[in-house]
């Protein structure tokens, strides 16, 4: 098994879009994600060490779900 993972190798592109060139968004298009593309992001991180998926389609859903649950993260979400 550890003669497999030594020949294992990741390609320069992909190490720059995970690692190196990664960025986190803070800001949002004014137009819905489509949910086939949510099943997809579901489906890639459901099996992480800190999956924690939220989805909240409008305003109306976001604060209240922030009123319970982010009083920690207000600072980070600008509220």
């Amino acid at each position: 098994m550890i003669e497999t993972i030594e020949k294992m190798s990741v390609s320069d592109d992909a190490l720059n879009l995970v690692f190196r060139e990664a960025r986190t968004y803070n800001a949002w298009l004014p137009k819905p994600v489509p949910d086939e593309l949510l099943h997809q992001l579901y489906n890639t991180l459901k099996w992480g060490p800190r999956a924690q998926i939220l989805v909240l389609r409008d305003s109306y859903s976001f604060v209240p779900w922030l009123q319970r649950n982010a009083s920690d993260h207000r600072s980070r979400l600008g509220t």
